[in-house]
């Protein structure tokens, strides 16, 4: 209790200095200055466009491990998560992911369509790739 009541008063009796008040900006000003700073530099663009790929592939694999999971084990996602942490007691976590990144590979293939298919399904979109 000491250790968060102390930090509290501490934090409590900084001064800070007085504010002045600042122009508002229009709303869709502010809603869009993040997006327009980022596309000003050439730099940030590139970086944007990345973190837009890799939120695509992060959606997918969020969305489709279960149904990847169900049609390669046959069994329950709360299977996985039942053994997982066993594994990786014995196991480093690298390899597990290794393994697993190549065990979804030939899903992915069937769940698009057929042999060498799935990285391109991926990159299109779920369904897409057909």
């Amino acid at each position: 209790m000491v250790g968060f009541l102390a930090p509290a008063l501490l934090i409590l009796r900084v001064r800070l200095p007085p504010q002045r008040m600042a122009r508002q900006r229009p709303f869709l000003d502010r809603l869009t200055r993040g997006g327009r700073f980022y596309l000003a530099e050439p730099r940030l663009r590139g970086l944007s466009a990345l973190n837009m790929a890799v939120a695509a592939v992060i959606a997918f694999v969020l969305v489709d491990t279960v149904v990847l999971v169900r049609a390669g084990f046959g069994g329950r996602e709360s299977d996985m998560a039942l053994v997982l942490p066993r594994l990786l007691r014995r196991v480093p976590d690298r390899a597990v992911m290794l393994a697993g990144g190549a065990w979804v590979g030939p899903w992915a293939d069937d769940a698009c369509g057929g042999p060498g298919r799935g990285v391109r399904c991926w990159w299109s979109g779920p369904g897409w790739g057909r």
